[in-house]
């Protein structure tokens, strides 16, 4: 079907059938979708639909997309309009994969799209933007995966209405996996951009169970509240394996305006499940907040990575990363540049004596070693905190600059004192002859002691442990 415009009808135009192309084509004023394709009958669960140079505009749902109940069911629809329409802009029902590519998608009432994909469904957005829509850009449930690349979400604002004001997210997609197979999600090469209300938020679904692989690369998250969170709730206690992947991100302008939000979230409160987590080469610039980073890690059951990432001119009001619980946790050649005072660069969870983090070969924004232990938020600075192993440190942003102060240096006599002791130590007064400044408070776990003989000690912090 080619070069055809619908305009003011009942139903625009509905499409029921397995195989077919659309070229040109145009719907207008529908009073319910501007075209309805179903892709399916009781005789066959293959289909191929194509559509393109489309324009759904103006009308209730732009596009419905209904499809069969099996993996081979493929529908295209390419260089689209989808603009103006009184609800949803496209709303799809299908188990098989659908790509949306080129499409202009803006200015709807209700929602950018809508997706019901609960057994087996797949969507592909491919170099397509959706924009100032007045609900959510994308808002549903998906089960195979979903995958953006090389697309732009935008212009998504706070809406006042008689009862209030109401919040948007520019995504909110529910992940629902199945046992037996893997839900992929990758948010790749795309700009997200001047949506002042809420992020990318990703849900695992409460009552299914599966594996679950994400990847978020090379986007542009720009002005805001939030960029993005992921959290993964679980009823199933299975070992599943999940891994997430966030990387040559950049997060900028982003201001909280309410909850206590993180720029980038991952909620975690699943007993069972190993998850793995990998937070690199990003950089966060001039945003204002209570967190950059948080990770809610509930029972301890993920491995967190976050290295070579940048965090300049930022002004959080709790912490560039906070850990609240136990988690497995590295963190190596990052950048800590221009701190908000006083709030830290790492902020470790409440004490406890067989958990650290390490947090080694990190510039914390400063080379003096007083300042930096103010700024990592844990043990050292506060006894409620467990302990951050952060020596050696890098002296200078360009991380060339590599220095390694011992706890415990019998060759200077006012040496960096505290810290972990991770050998059996004496300090005696023929070692010392002048006094010794505790710059820092001292851990000695179980398999370790410390003596003083016959030593006079100055005490720079008011505790000692």
């Amino acid at each position: 079907m080619t070069h055809l415009l619908v305009n003011n009808t009942k139903e625009g135009i509905t499409l029921k059938t397995t195989k077919a192309t659309l070229h040109d084509v145009t719907s207008t004023f529908s009073r319910t979708s501007g075209f309805h394709i179903i892709a399916t009958d009781n005789k066959h669960d293959v289909s191929s639909i194509s559509v393109s140079n489309m324009n759904a505009s103006n009308n209730a749902d732009g596009v419905t997309i209904n499809a069969g109940t099996g993996y081979n069911n493929y529908i295209s629809i390419s260089n689209c309009i989808v603009a103006d329409n009184t609800a949803d802009g496209i709303v799809t029902t299908s188990t098989g994969n659908v790509t949306i590519s080129e499409c202009t998608i803006e200015r709807n009432k209700a929602r950018g799209m809508k997706l019901d994909m609960r057994t087996n469904g797949f969507i592909k957005i491919v170099k397509s933007l959706i924009r100032d829509n007045s609900e959510y850009a994308l808002e549903g449930e998906v089960t195979a995966g979903i995958e953006m690349d090389s697309s732009t979400i935008s212009d998504h604002r706070l809406v006042y209405y008689n009862w209030g004001w109401y919040t948007r997210a520019h995504t909110n997609l529910r992940i629902t996996a199945s046992n037996s197979k893997l839900t992929t999600v990758v948010i790749k090469n795309s700009i997200i951009t001047n949506n002042t209300a809420d992020g990318i938020l990703l849900t695992h679904s409460y009552n299914n169970g599966g594996p679950v692989a994400i990847t978020v690369d090379n986007n542009t998250f720009n002005i805001g509240n939030w960029a993005f969170e992921f959290d993964y709730q679980e009823y199933y206690l299975a070992p599943f394996y999940n891994n997430i992947i966030f990387v040559n991100n950049t997060m900028s302008n982003y201001t909280e305006y309410h909850r206590q939000k993180a720029v980038v979230k991952f909620r975690l409160t699943t007993y069972d499940n190993h998850n793995m987590i990998s937070i690199n080469q990003n950089r966060f610039a001039n945003n204002t907040g209570y967190y950059g980073i948080r990770i809610e890690d509930v029972y301890g059951k993920a491995y967190v990575n976050i290295s070579f990432n940048t965090f300049v001119s930022n002004s959080f009001s709790s912490s560039t990363i906070d850990i609240p619980y136990a988690t497995k946790l590295d963190l190596h050649n990052n950048v800590f540049e221009s701190l908000a005072n006083p709030s830290c660069a790492l902020q470790a969870p409440g004490f406890e004596i067989s958990y650290s983090i390490n947090a080694t070969n990190n510039y914390w924004g400063s080379k003096n070693l007083s300042e930096i232990v103010n700024t990592i938020c844990g043990f050292e600075k506060n006894m409620g905190h467990s302990y951050v192993s952060y020596i050696p440190y890098y002296e200078d942003k360009m991380l060339t600059q590599l220095t390694s102060p011992e706890n415990f240096n019998k060759s200077i006599a006012h040496g960096t004192f505290g810290g972990e002791l991770t050998r059996n130590t004496q300090l005696a007064r023929s070692d010392f002859p002048m006094p010794i400044l505790i710059q820092r408070s001292i851990v000695i776990r179980y398999v370790y002691s410390v003596s003083f003989l016959h030593l006079t000690a100055i005490f720079g912090l008011q505790r000692l442990s």
